[in-house]
């Protein structure tokens, strides 16, 4: 496990206001520490372990996943939402963006960086050309971990995609536990604990007519794929695009709907990029799935090149959905 101190919104995103990030509040107490997995996990024996060099594990739902994690014990769960973009804004701001296993066991933007091939022999699901090219958890070098030392959190750019939890989308609207709040209410598939963006970045009640934001189609193509825009909607007007799936547009161009303040939820949570920031943001997607409820996937897998990365999301497995390009990882708070 990798130990993260608590420290302020300020201190990740210039501008931002001086309170702790949300993801070292939960169930409204400050803790001091959080404690990410160093590597994606492993299941033995109904458990979820971070272990070196091992092949990610893959082909689990999302309750299985959660469940591998709870059974760890007392404060153990899937990594959250907020424990990922604690982990990706501090990389930003400290100019240490991980490069990974985005090109079959290589980097794309530096070929001389690999893994250890670790799947080669693997099944091929069908449709798939070639075999998977996982690498082996923490077999990269320095610069594959999020702050760039052996000491960092490893592999979220590329090699499998991770399940996060604590935030979704709901036909379209995003929905978020408060803080970190699901690292110890887990996925709440239907928990009440659920709540909507509203035009401040306040937290409204997703039953009510009180705006929200959502993500949805803007009328324009770019290489066939259909683009997102992020604005306001109320609950009755979800589904009105039933004909558009999926909508897609590099993280670095997703733009707030409004003069939000710097250093707003939807920056905190890595939905947003921080504005101004001072390390340029690279060619990571945002992308998702505008129909039903969407939970997301971060950091890309191994053929996405340049789309992968650590501020990579993809709001696109539902409940019961198996992937093996999707993996996942343990946290930790006392």
């Amino acid at each position: 496990m990798v130990k993260i101190p608590k420290f302020k919104i300020s201190d990740v995103i210039e501008g931002g206001i001086e309170v702790v990030h949300p993801a070292f509040v939960v169930n409204g107490e400050e803790k001091d520490f959080i404690y990410i997995s160093k590597y994606q996990n492993v299941v033995k024996n109904e458990r979820a372990y971070s272990l070196k060099g091992e092949d990610p594990a893959v082909l689990y739902s999302p309750c299985q996943m959660e469940q591998f994690c709870r059974n760890k014990g007392k404060n153990w769960h899937l990594m959250t939402n907020a424990e990922w973009a604690a982990a990706a804004l501090y990389s930003l701001k400290n100019g240490t963006l991980p490069r990974g296993n985005n090109d079959n066991g290589r980097d794309w933007s530096h070929p001389e960086e690999s893994g250890i091939l670790s799947s080669l022999k693997a099944v091929v699901p069908a449709g798939e050309e070639g075999p998977p090219m996982r690498t082996a958890t923490g077999s990269g070098p320095e610069t594959w971990s999020h702050d760039g030392t052996a000491d960092g959190i490893f592999d979220m750019n590329g090699n499998v995609f991770e399940l996060v939890s604590g935030i979704r989308l709901y036909d379209g609207f995003f929905e978020v536990i408060e803080n970190n709040d699901a690292a110890a209410a887990g996925l709440c598939l239907e928990s009440e604990r659920w709540s909507r963006i509203g035009e401040n970045g306040n937290l409204v009640n997703p039953r009510s007519e009180s705006p929200a934001l959502r993500m949805r189609h803007n009328g324009l193509y770019a290489e066939d794929l259909p683009q997102m825009q992020l604005d306001f909607g109320t609950a009755k007007e979800q589904n009105l695009e039933k004909n558009i799936e999926d909508v897609y547009l590099p993280f670095r161009e997703v733009a707030a709907p409004c003069n939000w303040e710097k250093g707003n939820i939807a920056e905190q949570l890595a939905i947003l990029p921080p504005a101004n920031s001072a390390v340029p943001i690279g060619c990571e997607l945002a992308w998702g799935m505008l129909q039903g409820v969407r939970y997301p996937i971060r950091g890309g897998y191994w053929v996405n090149g340049k789309h992968a990365g650590i501020f990579m999301y993809g709001f696109y497995m539902q409940e019961e959905d198996r992937y093996f390009d999707v993996g996942f990882r343990s946290c930790y708070f006392d």
